[in-house]
C-alpha cells in the first residue's frame, strides 16, 4: 500500500468525471463521510450521501493538499467502478449540471470581499495573492500571527511566509489553484518574522472581480499549532469545514445554516438555532437558520414556538446571554429556571442546552443555542472553540446591516426621486398646455392687428405724415414677427407632445432632399454643398427632418454675407454613436455663449442681422433628446461652425 492524497489518486477517474460534468468540478474531500465510505466500500452509504448532498445544493468539492488516505489498487478498481456508475446517471447528471451552473454565477467583486479581509477583530487570518504570487492585502489578524505589521506585507512575495521544507507544497497548491479555479484546503507550515515555524489550516480559492476582470487567490486560515491531529481530528475537520463555508455562502443565511449543521455534526448536538435583535422591539427573535439532526416534524411545535418568541435583555438562557455577552450552559434542563419550555425539550428528549454569544467589541448582535440529548457538564475548551469558528459571523453580520442600511438609504433617495421628478413633469406638462393655449389664442388677436393695420395703411395713406407711416409699418412687423413665434412656440410644443415612431430612415436622400428645397430660395447666392456617405437611421421621419431642416437653415442664414457659402454634410465614426456633423463657413459665434446656444427663445445675432426667433436649435436639442440622443456645437468668431448630432446606434437602443 501507498500513501497518496486522494485528490491526485486516480487521473482516470478524474478524467472520466471531468468528460461528464466540467473541467472545473470535482467530487470528494478526503476526510468527508463520502470519503470514509468509500474506504471501507460502504457505497450504499456514498449512495444515499451523495444524493442527499446533490438534491442539498451541498455537494462538496474535492480539496486538494489534504491529509491522504491509504488506498491500494484493488481499492481504486472498486471506487473507480462505483464512481462512473453513480455519474452517468441521467437524473444525476441534470441535478449536477444544475448545481454547477448556480455555482458558477457566484461572481464576486474584489470589492465584496475586500472588508472580509481587511477586519481587525476576527479570529481568521485573511490573505489576498495576484496571480504573480504576491500579497495584495491582509487583516490584522494575519499579519499579528506572523510578527509583521500590515503594510509591511503587501507587496511582498507569498513564498517568503514558508520555509524551504514548505514551500513546494505552498506552491503546488497555488498553481493547482490557478490552472483550474477550484477551492483549496490544506495544512501547511507558515515562517514567523523571527524565524520560528507554526502550523496553519488555510482554505480558499479563486475569485474574480467582476468590475476589472482581475483574479485573485483568496485565503482564510488559523493557527492550529496547539491542536494534534491525531488528538483533535474531528476539531480541525470541524475547522476545515467552516472555512470551506466561508469561502463558498453567498449570504449570511446560507453560511449560518452551514455553521449550524457542522457545529452539530461535530459535537453531535441535535438542535441548533440562531437567535438576533429585531431593531424594531430590540429583542432577540429567531433568525430563519436553524438546524435538526433528527426528523424535522417532530420538533416542528418547538421551532414554531421559537418563531414566536422575543427575548429581552437578561431572559431565559438566551437572553442571559445576550446580556452578559458569557456562553451559558445548562448541563440539566429538568426544571431549570433559565429555560421556559423545559418540559418541552424534556417530551423531545433533549437534556442539555448551551447558549452561545456573537460578540463584536461591546455588541452582541446574535446569540447560537444548542440543545444536548444527553446531560453534559461545560465544556469550556468546546465552548471556545465554537465561538472561535463562529467569528466570522460578527463580520458578515456588520457587512449585513451596512448593507441593509445602505438600501434603506438609496430606496428613500430613489422615492424621493421619483417624486420630485413627477412633480417636474406635471409642472412642465401643465406648462406646455399653457403656452400651447396661450400662442393658439394669440393667432386670431394678431392677425386682426395685422390685417387692421394693412386696411389702415391702404385707405388713409394720404391723409398719414410719414412718420405715421412709418409706426404702422412697424406695428404690421412686429405682429409678423410675433405671429411667426407663435408658430414656432406651436411646433416647437407640438414637437414635445407627438408620440414617436421610429422607422429607418434614408439619411443621404433627406438631406438632399432639404438641400434642393433651400438652394431653391437662395438661387442669388453662390453656395458649395458636399455631402458625405452616411449611414441608415433609426428615427421619427418629420422630427428628424425638422432637425436636419433646422441645421441647413440654420448654415444656409449664417453664410449669408460670405462671397461663396461652404456647407459640409458628415459622419464622425464612434463605437457607441451615430455622429453627424453640419459644418459651414459662417458667421460663427463666441463659444463663451455656447451655454445658451439651446435655449427657447436664446439668440447670439440680432433681429436685424439675421432673421428668426431662437427656437430652431432648441427643437433640434429636444427631438435628438427623445431620441436618447445628445448634441453640441463648436464655433470660431468669423470663420464659422460644426453642429454635431449623436444617436445611439441600433443595438444600444
Amino acid at each position: 500500500m501507498s500513501t497518496i492524497a486522494l485528490s491526485i489518486t486516480d487521473s482516470d477517474i478524474q478524467n472520466r468525471i471531468y468528460n461528464l460534468l466540467s473541467p472545473n468540478y470535482k467530487i470528494i474531500m478526503p476526510h468527508s463521510k463520502i470519503a470514509s465510505d468509500l474506504y471501507i466500500f460502504d457505497f450504499e452509504s456514498t449512495r444515499t450521501e451523495l444524493h442527499q448532498q446533490l438534491f442539498e445544493n451541498s455537494f462538496s468539492s474535492l480539496f486538494i493538499g489534504s491529509p491522504s488516505l491509504q488506498i491500494s489498487n484493488q481499492w481504486l478498481a472498486k471506487v473507480n467502478d462505483f464512481v462512473i456508475d453513480f455519474f452517468t446517471d441521467q437524473e444525476l447528471l441534470i441535478r449536477t449540471q444544475k448545481l454547477l451552473n448556480r455555482k458558477q454565477q457566484f461572481n464576486y467583486s474584489i470589492a465584496d470581499i475586500w472588508p472580509l479581509v481587511q477586519e481587525d477583530s476576527c479570529n481568521y487570518g485573511k490573505i489576498v495573492i495576484d496571480l504573480s504570487e504576491n500579497i495584495v492585502s491582509v487583516n490584522q489578524a494575519f499579519a499579528q500571527l506572523h510578527g509583521y505589521q500590515v503594510d509591511e506585507l503587501k507587496g511582498k512575495p507569498v513564498a517568503f511566509l514558508h520555509s524551504d521544507s514548505q514551500l513546494p507544497l505552498a506552491k503546488n497548491v497555488l498553481n493547482q489553484v490557478k490552472a483550474d479555479g477550484g477551492f483549496f484546503f490544506q495544512r501547511i507550515g507558515h515562517r514567523r518574522r523571527d524565524g520560528g515555524e507554526f502550523q496553519m489550516l488555510m482554505s480558499g480559492g479563486l475569485v474574480a472581480d467582476k468590475t476589472t476582470g482581475n483574479q485573485y487567490i483568496v485565503k482564510t486560515g488559523i493557527d492550529v499549532s496547539d491542536l494534534s491531529l491525531n488528538k483533535t481530528e474531528g476539531q480541525l475537520i470541524l475547522l476545515q469545514n467552516v472555512i470551506q463555508g466561508l469561502n463558498q455562502s453567498i449570504d449570511v443565511s446560507t453560511f449560518i445554516s452551514f455553521l449550524l449543521k457542522e457545529i452539530c455534526n461535530s459535537t453531535g448536538w441535535s438542535y441548533a438555532e440562531a437567535w438576533a435583535i429585531d431593531p424594531v422591539t430590540e429583542r432577540l427573535v429567531s433568525y430563519p437558520s436553524w438546524y435538526c439532526g433528527q426528523n424535522e416534524a417532530s420538533v416542528q411545535d418547538f421551532r414554531n414556538q421559537s418563531l414566536r418568541y422575543r427575548f429581552k435583555k437578561g431572559e431565559g438562557m438566551i437572553g442571559k446571554a445576550w446580556q452578559t455577552g458569557q456562553p451559558q450552559w445548562i448541563a440539566n434542563l429538568s426544571g431549570h429556571i433559565l429555560f421556559k419550555r423545559s418540559a418541552l425539550v424534556e417530551k423531545l428528549g433533549y437534556q442539555s442546552a448551551v447558549a452561545i454569544p456573537i460578540t463584536s467589541g461591546e455588541e452582541t448582535p446574535m446569540v447560537l443555542s444548542f440543545l444536548l440529548k444527553s446531560n453534559q457538564d461545560a465544556n469550556q475548551e468546546l465552548v471556545n472553540l465554537i465561538s472561535m469558528v463562529a467569528s466570522p459571523l460578527r463580520i458578515l453580520l456588520s457587512l449585513q446591516q451596512a448593507k441593509l442600511e445602505l438600501k434603506e438609504m438609496n430606496d428613500s433617495l430613489q422615492k424621493q426621486v421619483a417624486k420630485r421628478t413627477a412633480k417636474l413633469l406635471e409642472l412642465n406638462q401643465e406648462l406646455e398646455s399653457f403656452s400651447y393655449s396661450v400662442s393658439h389664442d394669440l393667432r386670431a388677436p394678431l392677425r386682426a392687428i395685422d390685417g387692421f393695420s394693412a386696411i389702415l395703411a391702404q385707405e388713409a395713406q394720404l391723409n398719414l405724415s410719414d412718420k405715421g407711416k412709418r409706426y404702422l409699418q412697424i406695428i404690421r412687423d412686429s405682429t409678423r414677427q410675433m405671429s411667426q413665434l407663435i408658430e414656432d412656440l406651436l411646433s416647437f410644443a407640438h414637437m414635445s407632445r407627438r408620440d414617436m415612431t421610429r422607422t429607418p430612415l434614408p439619411t443621404n436622400e433627406m438631406i438632399e432632399s432639404i438641400i434642393e428645397n433651400l438652394k431653391s430660395q437662395h438661387l442669388d447666392r453662390q453656395i458649395e454643398i458636399k455631402v458625405h456617405d452616411l449611414p441608415i437611421i433609426y428615427g421619427d421621419s418629420p422630427m428628424m427632418k425638422q432637425v436636419f431642416v433646422n441645421l441647413l437653415s440654420n448654415a444656409f442664414k449664417y453664410t449669408a454675407k460670405q462671397g461663396i457659402a461652404n456647407i459640409e454634410v458628415g459622419l464622425q465614426e464612434d463605437e457607441h454613436e451615430t455622429i453627424f456633423y453640419v459644418k459651414d463657413n459662417g458667421i460663427g459665434f463666441d463659444m463663451k455663449y455656447a451655454g445658451k446656444l439651446f435655449g427657447v427663445f436664446q439668440r447670439l445675432h440680432g433681429p436685424q442681422e439675421y432673421e428668426g426667433t431662437g427656437v430652431g436649435l432648441s427643437m433640434v436639442k429636444r427631438i435628438i433628446t427623445r431620441h436618447s440622443g445628445r448634441v453640441w456645437a463648436d464655433s470660431q468668431l468669423n470663420v464659422g461652425s460644426t453642429f454635431y448630432i449623436a444617436l445611439p446606434k441600433r443595438k444600444n437602443l
